[in-house]
Order: structure tokens, then sequence, then C-alpha cells
């Protein structure tokens, strides 16, 4: 119940004062519908029926009356108006007596009211009716002997059970009043005594809500109302005495706050001057880096602009680069066209060198034919010689022969002489053509390489192309990005001026809040020795 908020424990306070206000009103309002059923009981029942009774006896005396005085004065004008109203109160009677009929009525005036029914049927029936109808044919003789004999005898009956009734009613009545009497009485025991309740229990709430209100804010309203004006002007000196009996009431809490109060304004104020002073130096920086700041950017201006032109020349380097590629590659192309065409000599100097050695191989073969002829015409000679005379011819013929083969031998020697030097010049030329082949295989290779580092130096020098365009680029992109900086250094340094000017007012603003110095100073001293 000490965690109920004050709205919920006067909610409940009401509420058990409400409910108490409406058992009271309840009952109250209990017994005013008890009295008033029991007035209207006895109005409906008992008043209103006593008056039907009373109408009845009245009407029945008037009859009595009328018809004796019908006797009594025997015109017929008379006697005719007698006899209508007699008629009238017959008929008047018996509406009234199906009205008492209709109400509430108790088994005694039940049998009674039988009783008197069938009385007043019989008077009717034997006495009233025989003694109109007698004076309706003018025998008020007769008329007169039923009224002595019939209505004198009956009509008492009838009467003394109308004052039976009557005497039910009153009784019934003073019954009804006796109970409305107890009833009132015992409503108004329990009403005082929900009444002294009620107001015990408001007592006693009323006690547990002030204290408990006392207990929470731990003084008065406007003692408290007081202190917390002061702490709205910045008076945080104002000593609050806390009692001893609540340590969790508002007094206490306020007590807390304005000490955590002076902690957190001394510390502001002691923040708000070094922001002050802060703000100052960095004003300062911003100055100073505001300018170096400009410095750099023109800096990078110039480093853009050499970085353009050097971006140029790196781009008119790769075009002479690709363009030497080109013409390597044509050089190349030449090269390996003049190998292909040295290959082809090499192939034909090997074709002559071989038909040279079969053209010496033949003339070796002539000049061992020569040889042989030599040796042949050399021994016919011989032979010749021996025959004597008988071969002188065929030694002359020898002898033509010999020497035809002697120059046919040195016309081959000459041959093969001439055969193997031009068979040794083939061999040279051959062995040049191939080391010419050799040579411009290495040419092509050389160019081939020649042409494979253009081609690398002119991708490399496109990539620098590339690579200073992006380095172009990112020094335009820093020149840009410095300019910002030297614009967010500006604002930096218009906002540090502000902070300036707002660390100033904050320090007046604190400056309005009045506190212990020593005991904050004590504070922060206790503080950093927990810290440490």
């Amino acid at each position: 119940m000490k965690a109920w908020k004050i709205a919920t424990r006067l909610q409940w306070i009401i509420g058990i004062l409400g409910c108490l206000l409406l058992g009271i009103g309840g009952l109250g309002l209990q017994g005013l519908a008890a009295s008033n059923d029991s007035l209207k009981t006895v109005y409906e029942d008992r008043v209103i029926a006593l008056g039907q009774l009373g109408e009845v006896s009245r009407l029945l005396q008037r009859n009595r009356i009328v018809l004796m005085d019908s006797v009594m004065n025997p015109e017929a004008v008379h006697t005719t108006g007698q006899i209508a109203e007699f008629d009238r109160n017959t008929s008047h009677i018996g509406t009234t007596w199906q009205a008492y009929e209709a109400t509430y009525l108790t088994p005694e005036e039940t049998a009674l009211a039988k009783e008197f029914s069938a009385l007043y049927r019989s008077l009717l029936d034997q006495a009233l009716r025989p003694m109109r109808n007698a004076l309706a044919d003018r025998d008020h003789g007769k008329a007169l002997m039923v009224y002595n004999d019939q209505v004198v005898r009956q009509m008492a009956p009838v009467m003394e059970k109308i004052e039976q009734l009557n005497g039910i009613q009153y009784a019934v009545s003073k019954q009804e009043y006796e109970s409305g009497v107890a009833y009132f009485a015992w409503i108004r025991v329990v009403c005082l005594t929900a009444i002294l309740g009620g107001l015990l229990i408001a007592i006693a709430l009323g006690y547990f809500m002030i204290r408990t209100l006392h207990r929470q804010l731990g003084g008065e309203p406007a003692e408290v109302l007081s202190i917390t004006n002061a702490v709205a002007q910045g008076d945080l000196t104002t000593r609050i005495t806390v009692p001893a009996h609540a340590p969790d009431s508002v007094m206490a809490g306020m007590a807390r706050m304005q000490d955590a109060l002076q902690m957190m304004v001394g510390t502001v104020r002691e923040g708000s001057e070094s922001v002050a002073s802060g703000s100052t130096q960095i004003a300062s920086g911003s100055g100073d880096l505001s300018s170096r700041t400009e410095r750099q950017a023109s800096a990078l201006e110039q480093t853009a602009a050499s970085m353009e032109q050097l971006s140029a020349t790196v781009r008119q380097n790769a075009d002479s680069a690709r363009e030497a590629y080109r013409l390597a590659h044509v050089a190349s192309g030449i090269a390996r066209k003049g190998g292909e065409v040295v290959a082809q000599v090499v192939q034909t100097m090997q074709g002559i060198d071989q038909s040279s050695k079969r053209i010496a191989d033949i003339i070796g073969v002539i000049d061992g034919i020569a040889f042989q002829t030599n040796i042949l015409a050399l021994n016919a000679a011989v032979e010749a010689a021996r025959a004597g005379e008988q071969g002188r011819g065929f030694a002359v013929v020898a002898s033509e022969v010999r020497s035809l083969a002697g120059r046919s031998a040195e016309a081959a020697k000459e041959i093969k002489g001439l055969i193997s030097t031009s068979v040794d010049r083939v061999c040279t030329g051959s062995d040049q053509a191939q080391q010419a082949g050799t040579t411009m295989h290495d040419v092509v290779q050389a160019i081939q390489q020649v042409a494979d580092l253009m081609d690398s130096i002119s991708a490399a020098s496109s990539e620098q192309a590339s690579g200073v365009s992006q380095i172009g680029e990112a020094v335009v992109h820093m020149d840009q990005t410095t300019q910002q900086n030297a614009a967010l250094v500006e604002e930096m340094s218009a906002a540090a001026a502000s902070l300036r000017a707002r660390a100033q007012e904050l320090v007046q603003s604190v400056a309005a809040f009045r506190i212990h110095k020593g005991t904050f100073k004590a504070r922060l001293m206790v503080e950093d020795a927990h810290m440490l």
C-alpha cells in the first residue's frame, strides 16, 4: 500500500466513503420506500375502502329513508322521484361494492365481505325491492308492512357487517401504522449506526491520509512551495530540514535534488568556463587552420595543373610507343619475309651444292674414263709397236686417242678444279646463307622482342596515362575536398565563435545560481577520492 499513488489512495477513500454514503442512503431510501408502500397500502386498501364502505352505508340508510319518506308522503310525484333516487342509489351501491371488492382484502375481510354480499342480496331482494315495487304500485300499506316486517329486521345485520368491515379497516390501518413505526425505529437505529460508523471510518481514513501525506511531503505544502520557488529563482543555498521519520519524503528528495543541483551547477559552471576557454582556442586554431587550408588548396590547384601537363605528356608518350610498336611490327613482318627469302636462297644454294657435287662426280667419272682411255691407248700403242708396219695406223689412231684422252683428262681436271672451286664457293655461300638465315631469324626475334617491348611500353604508357589521369582526378577531388574543407573550416570558425558566445551566455546563466562553493569543492574532493 506504500507504493500506491496519492490519487489511488484518495480514490479508495472516496470509494469507501461513497460506499458508506450509498449504504446509508440506500437504507434511508429503503425506509422511505417501505413507509411509502405502507402509506400507499393504508390509503388504497384502507382509506379508500373506508370511504367505499361509508358510501355503501350512507346509500343504504338513504334508501331506507327514501322508501320510508315515500310511505309517509304518498303523493305520486313525490313517490316517483323517491323511487328514481332509490334506483340510482341501488346502482351506485353495486358499483361501489364492486370497487371495494377489487381492493386488497384480508382473509377475515373476505369472509365478512361474502357475508355482507349475501345479507345485502337478501335485503335487496326480500325487503327493499318489494317495498319499492309496492310504492310504485301505489300500495302504501303493503310497502309499510314490508318495511316493518323485512326492512327493519334485515337492515340491522347488514349495517352490523359494514361496521365490522370498518373495524377491520381501522385494525389493519393501526397494524400498518405500528409496523411502520417499528420499521422506522429499526431503520433509524441502523442509519445512526451506519452514520456513526461512516463518521469514524472517515475520521480514520482522513487521519491516515493526512499522516501519509505529511510523511510523503516531509513538511507543509507552503514550505515545499517556498523551497521550489527559491530553486526556480536559482537560490540553491536554502536550508532544507528533513524530518527523521520521513527519509523518503518530498522534502528529503528536494534536499537530495538541491545537493545534486549544486554539484551539477558547479560542474556546469566549471565546464562552461572550460568550454568558453576551449572555444576561444578552437576559434584561434580554426583561423590558423583556415589559412593553412587555403594555402594547401592553392598548392593543390598548382599540383592539379602540373598533373594535367604530365598526363598530356604521358598520353603523348603512349601514342609514340603505340606508333613505335606499329613500326616494329611492320619491321618484324619485313624481317620475317627476308628470313623466308634467305631460307629459300639457302635451299637454292644447297641444291646448287648438291648439283655441283653430282657434276664433280660426273667429272670424276669422265676423268676415270679418260685415264682408262689413255691406258688403253698406251696399251694399243705398245701393241702397235709390236705389230710393226701393220700396226702403224693403229698406233697413229692410238696416239690420237691418247692425245684426246689426255686433253679430255686435262679438261676434266680443269672442269673438276672449276667445279671444286664452285662447290667451295657454293658451300661458302650456303654457309653464309645459313648464317644470314640465322641472323635474319635472330633479327626477326629481336624485332619481335622489340615489338613486344614496345607493346609492353605502350600498355604501360596507357596504364601510366590512366593512372596519371586518375591521379589528376584524385588531385582535383582533393582540391575540391580541400576547398570544401576550407569552407567547413570557415563554418567551424564561425561555429566556434558562436560556441564561445553561447559558452559565455551559459557562464552568465549558470552564474545566476547561488551555491555553497566550499561544500561543492569538498564534495568534488570526496568524489575524486572515491574514484581513485
